[in-house]
């Protein structure tokens, strides 16, 4: 198979895919429709910095029914827009932090939760800043509406940073992040709380159509219920160091034959061009099985 591939890191999964018998072409995502090489299947590798070249890539590949591996379209823009997020989440009963949307001009209400909290501009980057008393929100708030930006909302994420890496309709074990490491690494849960964060992730991307190697992205306080942090629609799955890599990696899958399967799934008969999303599974996760991440270790 010739594989046309867009993305920052081409050499690694160059070499995967190679020594499973696939041609690979690097394509320079331009502002031209004719920039893309010919090939039996595209790979949308982006990163989330390049958003704009990643959508611009699925529309190009839809208009021109190429094959192609990645988030649709549509999925980028809803997985961008917090409110839609949000919205899909509750018609889902996937568990949400607190939070209200705050409109332009609109004065600064009582929060109605406690501090810390966090406001996200409504489309683009996520918020960072934690804000502890009301002085520093309404300065938050006032900096975004100077900049004519509805935002949202929401009580801080406080707690364990756990990672769901999805492949098609299959949760990989479930990894953490910790600290100021980058990359997350497997962790030890009791398979009914991964099980239960692997069929929320499976939810979101199902609703988002947000093809067959996504990210989804949750904190957990140790008491209550996993509340979803964040969509990730482009999660850089060509990243041997990645989420996926790590996740395939105590799956007992290597970093090849996750691309293989990735291939094989857009292939399939139930996989649906428009959306770029296949039937979720209803065989049990990794992590319901107490897979290498997810060992039957209580919280």
């Amino acid at each position: 198979m010739r594989l046309v591939y867009a993305g920052r890191t081409p050499r690694p999964l160059a070499e995967a895919l190679r020594a499973e018998g696939h041609e690979f072409v690097v394509a320079e995502v331009g502002s031209c429709p004719c920039s893309l090489p010919r090939g039996d299947l595209v790979l949308n590798c982006l990163g989330e910095s390049e958003a704009v070249r990643a959508r611009w890539l699925a529309e190009v590949c839809a208009s021109q029914r190429r094959p192609y591996l990645g988030p649709s379209a549509l999925a980028l823009h809803l997985a961008g827009h917090r409110d839609a997020v949000r919205g899909i989440a509750r018609l889902h009963g996937v568990p949400l932090p607190a939070g209200r949307r705050l409109a332009v001009g609109a004065p600064v209400p009582s929060p109605g939760f406690a501090a810390p909290w966090v406001v996200h501009p409504l489309i683009g980057p996520e918020g960072t800043r934690l804000l502890w008393n009301r002085r520093e929100l309404a300065a938050e708030v006032e900096r975004l509406h100077g900049l004519g930006v509805d935002a949202v909302l929401e009580q801080a994420p406080l707690g364990r940073h756990l990672v769901v890496a999805l492949l098609g309709g299959r949760a990989l074990p479930v990894l953490e992040r910790t600290g100021r490491i980058p990359t997350p690494r497997p962790v030890a849960l009791h398979p009914v709380l991964a099980g239960r964060l692997g069929r929320y992730a499976l939810a979101m991307a199902w609703a988002l159509g947000l093809g067959p190697l996504s990210v989804i992205e949750f904190t957990w306080d140790g008491l209550g219920e996993p509340r979803l942090r964040a969509v990730r629609a482009l999660p850089a799955p060509d990243d041997p160091e990645g989420p996926h890599a790590v996740a395939a990696s105590a799956a007992g899958l290597s970093f090849a034959r996750l691309w293989q399967t990735a291939l094989t799934l857009v292939q399939m008969p139930d996989h649906d061009p428009a959306t770029h999303r296949s039937e979720p599974s209803s065989v049990a996760t990794e992590n319901e099985r107490g897979g290498a991440g997810s060992a039957a270790a209580r919280p």
